[in-house]
């Protein structure tokens, strides 16, 4: 069932007030001293969602080799994401920076899948996709990120090393991990308009790490903002 736009305003809205809540409460935990406590608690919440979400798609009825393994970008963003919350791990948190509002956004602007709101798999798709916004804005806000180019660099390596993994097994078994299969997504979205495969395999490589790197310049813009929000402090 595709989503209605009705539906789709409300859950923008719900990721948008996901991202919100989780802030607040590191806010809190940040002038309490126990960010570590709820970072973790945050962490282990997500890897959570992330199990229940796979958990449904393996059982009878349900489970297809195409669809069901873990190999989407998302379900690598969230597990690398949630466990740089609960461990020093910092590919994850790179990964998470240059990954959930260049790729991740994608699953929320052009929702694929059952969009039912009376089916299990409706919320654990968006409380999954909306908790890894979440932890972006939490792991840049609240535990102070700080990307840099070398680690741009590490995860477009991660990128190619994904393609390389990823695209011999959609070949064989004729699967579409990553949209990058011999097939489109059910539902209408950017890879429709990126031409006939393969060559598209490469258009969406190179998409993605354009965007990726694109967050450079989005962090230089925050960090200008932040530096001039102090200052601003300051002299009051």
């Amino acid at each position: 069932m595709p989503i209605t736009p009705t539906h789709h305003v409300l859950m923008i809205l719900f990721v948008i007030g996901t991202s919100v809540f989780v802030l607040l409460a590191g806010k809190r935990a940040k002038s309490k001293g126990t960010i570590n406590r709820i970072s973790r608690a945050l962490g282990i919440s997500m890897l959570g969602i992330w199990v229940l979400y796979n958990i449904y798609y393996f059982l009878p009825g349900i489970f297809e080799w195409g669809k069901s393994l873990p190999f989407q970008v998302c379900d690598i963003v969230i597990v690398t994401g949630s466990l740089s919350l609960i461990f020093p791990f910092k590919f994850g948190r790179s990964l998470l920076f240059f990954s959930a509002l260049t790729l991740t956004t994608q699953a929320i602007i052009t929702p694929t899948g059952d969009q039912d709101p009376a089916s299990l798999r409706f919320w654990l798709y968006w409380f999954m996709h909306a908790g890894i916004i979440a932890l972006f804005f939490y792991d840049l806000i609240i535990r102070n990120y700080q990307p840099s180019s070398r680690k741009l660099f590490i995860v477009l390596l991660a990128d190619i090393g994904y393609v390389i993994f990823i695209t011999p097994l959609n070949v064989i078994f004729n699967w579409n991990y990553g949209s990058m299969g011999d097939s489109l997504p059910d539902g209408n979205t950017v890879v429709d308009f990126l031409g006939p495969w393969p060559g598209r395999i490469l258009i969406i490589l190179a998409i993605a790490m354009a965007v990726q790197g694109s967050m450079l310049l989005f962090w230089y813009g925050y960090k200008y903002f932040a530096k001039d929000r102090a200052l601003t402090e300051k002299a009051k």
